[in-house]
């Protein structure tokens, strides 16, 4: 774009009917066409100036960029979007009255975070797009003192990688809350999946929070604690979940991927997506095993139940085996199950075959290949003398040795 060309667009567009102006220098055309509008305009002239946006700012613009930060305490700026932190939380952040309202930046860490909230007095809505600890640990527990800001009412993070503690930091800052929408990816279970948490740290800390929304996710490993949907979900259905704020969760064991995933409302799930849902919905909280179906844009547009289930392969060990137990004691539509090579063990066999005992809709279950032994046998012996309804049960490639089939011809003496 040349000098003409933005000479000739403002002969349409008077600077004082602008509202919004956004600069970014990603690249080196966009460095230029910064320089040539801070050269061809008075910023002074656009009166009507709400909002104003930063994108990648790098040293090259720093000089106009400080010529900028004097809109900040010139004119009425209520949304304020940045990303290059660093530098400008020092350049325009000074601490002035300033009379900013909202902003939204790409990285923030506790201290910066801190240090925002102390700038800005008036702000009432904060987003975040990521969210680390790369704060000094030393720096941040020095840095946390008993100080709060009250005036924010809304926090915004769509991708909180912070530690449990440092979340709790936080949070602490603005014990004024009314709105909290947080996403979390977490590499293991933890706190923020235990509703009784977070009713406890609400109580007492955010007394004011009227709105909560949550997405948080995590990786099912093996030899670690098992925890099902059920248990999880089981920690927010207390009356301060469902009585007092209205708030429902939904906990998803995501089958194929292995995930779990605790949201009040779901964010993007892929197509045909096999998952086992549990709710806390007082009149739809058992668990339910469901695929979905989604448009182009990712939103759901049909859930269906399933008849047949074939998770050959995939190792959802004694966490799947638990979620599909609890599927199994309320399931009317599910009839075949595959469960060859899944890792499930004698331990997820216990888990499932207690379900079956009080099931009558499976007629055919594969469970080959998955380290079987005698103890797995003898829990299926027990579920085989109660349940009528199986008429097909696999089991090649499993330890099952003299001993283990003295158990089930028991068990398939009453299976009659």
């Amino acid at each position: 774009m040349s000098q003409s060309d933005v000479k000739f667009i403002t002969r349409f567009i008077p600077p004082d009917h602008i509202s919004s102006i956004t600069f970014s220098d990603a690249d080196t055309k966009r460095l230029d066409e910064i320089h040539l509008f801070l050269s061809t305009f008075d910023i002074r002239r656009f009166n009507g100036l709400k909002s104003l946006s930063f994108g990648q700012t790098n040293a090259q613009s720093r000089q106009q960029l400080t010529i900028l930060s004097k809109i900040i305490d010139q004119h009425n700026l209520f949304p304020l979007r940045l990303s290059n932190l660093d530098y400008l939380v020092e350049h325009i952040f000074r601490p002035v009255q300033h009379v900013l309202k909202y902003i939204a930046i790409r990285i923030c860490t506790y201290y910066q975070y801190r240090n925002i909230l102390h700038s800005l007095p008036n702000l009432q809505t904060f987003q975040i797009e990521y969210c680390d600890n790369n704060d000094n640990d030393e720096t941040v527990r020095s840095s946390a003192t008993d100080r709060t800001y009250h005036q924010l009412k809304s926090l915004i993070i769509y991708n909180c990688q912070l530690p449990i503690e440092y979340l709790r930091l936080f949070l602490l800052l603005t014990p004024a809350l009314v709105n909290l929408k947080l996403i979390s990816p977490r590499k293991v279970y933890g706190p923020v999946f235990d509703g009784s948490f977070w009713e406890q740290f609400i109580q007492i800390r955010l007394t004011k929070l009227n709105k909560f929304e949550f997405f948080f996710v995590y990786p099912i490993q093996r030899n670690l604690p098992v925890h099902s949907v059920d248990s999880i979900i089981a920690t927010f259905r207390t009356p301060f979940w469902i009585n007092d704020k209205h708030w429902f969760a939904t906990c998803d064991h995501v089958v194929k991927t292995s995930q779990i995933i605790l949201y009040t409302k779901p964010i993007c799930m892929n197509d045909c997506e096999i998952l086992v849902r549990c709710e806390t919905l007082p009149m739809n909280s058992v668990c339910r095993l469901i695929k979905h179906r989604t448009n182009e844009s990712g939103d759901i547009i049909a859930t269906e139940n399933l008849t047949v289930l074939d998770l050959t392969g995939y190792p959802i060990g004694e966490q799947g085996a638990q979620d599909l137990a609890d599927v199994l004691l309320n399931d009317v539509t599910l009839n075949t199950l595959n469960l060859q090579e899944t890792h499930i063990g004698d331990s997820g066999l216990e888990q499932l075959t207690y379900a079956l005992q009080n099931n009558t809709t499976l007629t055919t279950l594969h469970i080959g290949n998955n380290e079987i032994g005698t103890v797995g046998t003898q829990y299926l012996a027990v579920a085989l003398r109660n349940n009528l309804t199986l008429l097909a049960l696999h089991l090649p490639l499993n330890q099952i040795m003299n001993e283990a089939l003295h158990y089930l011809t028991n068990g398939l003496q009453y299976n009659t």
